[in-house]
């Protein structure tokens, strides 16, 4: 092919069929490329491979994969006749690594006209993310769904449109999405439903769907736990005997690293039993390190046994965190150690919360800081700012059983959930 007269119709043939890819010898050059075992040899067999069929797009997309700094005209491969959806697939990572979402979006769009299927509508959702377009996100994630090709990619690109309807407020928009979702019986599309009906306010449909998610998967007796917690409603009692029947069930690991004793741990923790939940998280920070477990361990401690006792956890949480091996890098939860544990250490100090908003906004889970703020300042005997830090939580969405706890919390002391945030105005404290 490389040696041949250009123009001998015999070798003019063997390059259609190449280029139209039904020639066997671009399957194996192909699969020279991808088996490689070094980069030279794999950058011979690309070039090799552009040689022999210099329009076969699964050529072109072999030698992008395999050079991707030394491709040339990836901008003509993507315009051009031949497109294919692998080709433009392996076009669309280059851009997205080269930050230029707009050509991705682009290269993306042409793909799923070729190929419409929910992947390819779920990674051009992802570049729209990326860039800023919320609409355009939005739509690509709908288109998703009518391309999906299983019962569980068209639940999934529904959970995902109602979970950004509901962080944007839009509850009803929610709802309908949450409940066609959940029409097949899956217990996270249930258990969305019954958290959308309850935050539109119809309580009454919301319980509903939590007993039928309870009836129908007896092991997710903690998520109704959790939801008689957070919304006052329902058989709390048989509620709490199901889900400690459930979470009993669970064997601990000994390392106490496991999802299981962290799951029972909120539950002792919301249930009062905080001897056994402090057990549990000492066993889990003493084997993980992780600053949000020294956390919790501090606020039950601070809790049974009083200040002095938080204030230790505190400071070797400090201690470890300054150790090059065992320390866990997490800037907001760091900050957040530091500012309680000059609280405990001296009361009198005036409360400034400005460093927790700062924190609050940089870290993964700011509802998890502002519950910890709140039962530090409830500790400390600064029960009215603590119980403000707790309404913040749970306006921040946080994990059910922290969204629980602190509405069980708030509840106990008198106070209406979400009463203690309706008048600021300037988000960030203007009634603290």
């Amino acid at each position: 092919l490389r040696k041949g007269d250009p123009g001998d119709p015999a070798l003019a043939d063997i390059r259609a069929l190449m280029d139209h890819h039904a020639e066997p010898l671009v399957d194996d050059l192909v699969e020279r490329v991808r088996t490689a075992s070094d980069d030279r040899a794999r950058s011979r067999h690309a070039y090799d491979l552009i040689a022999a069929s210099p329009s076969n797009p699964l050529g072109r997309a072999a030698m992008l994969r395999s050079i991707p700094g030394r491709a040339p005209d990836r901008g003509a491969w993507h315009a051009g006749p031949r497109r294919h959806p692998i080709l433009l697939s392996v076009i669309a990572d280059q851009y997205v690594a080269d930050q230029r979402f707009d050509d991705a979006d682009a290269c993306l769009i042409a793909m799923t006209a070729l190929d419409p299927t929910y992947r390819g509508y779920q990674r051009l959702a992802e570049v729209r993310w990326r860039k800023g377009d919320r609409f355009g996100w939005f739509d690509a994630v709908r288109l998703s769904g009518f391309c999906s090709a299983t019962p569980e990619e068209s639940r999934e690109a529904r959970m995902t449109m109602s979970r950004y309807v509901a962080s944007l407020g839009d509850w009803t928009e929610a709802v309908a999405q949450a409940e066609a979702s959940a029409a097949a019986g899956h217990p996270e599309g249930m258990l969305f439903a019954a958290d959308c009906r309850a935050h539109a306010g119809h309580l009454a449909e919301s319980q509903q769907w939590i007993d039928r998610l309870a009836t129908a998967h007896p092991d997710r007796a903690p998520d109704r736990f959790w939801w008689c917690l957070r919304w006052g409603r329902g058989e709390a009692e048989a509620a709490r005997v199901a889900a400690a029947t459930v979470l009993a069930a669970d064997p601990l690991r000994d390392d106490a690293m496991d999802t299981a004793s962290l799951r029972l741990a909120h539950f002792l923790v919301a249930t009062g039993d905080l001897p056994m939940a402090e057990r549990i998280c000492s066993a889990r920070y003493a084997a993980r390190h992780n600053p949000s477990d020294g956390i919790q361990l501090a606020l039950i401690r601070l809790q049974v046994r009083g200040v002095d006792a938080g204030l230790e956890v505190l400071r070797t949480i400090e201690l470890d965190l300054q150790h090059p091996i065992i320390g866990i890098y997490d800037p907001p939860l760091i900050g957040v150690e530091r500012w309680m544990t000059e609280l405990l250490a001296d009361p009198q100090h005036a409360v400034d919360l400005s460093q927790i908003f700062d924190y609050a906004d940089v870290s993964t889970d700011p509802g998890f800081i502002w519950y910890a703020v709140g039962r530090c300042l409830r500790g400390s005997g600064i029960a009215d700012i603590g119980n403000r830090c707790l309404d913040r939580a749970i306006t921040l969405r946080p994990a059910p059983h922290i969204e629980a706890h602190a509405a069980h919390l708030l509840r106990e002391s008198g106070v209406p959930v979400g009463s203690l945030l309706q008048n600021n105005q300037d988000g960030r404290g203007g009634d603290f």
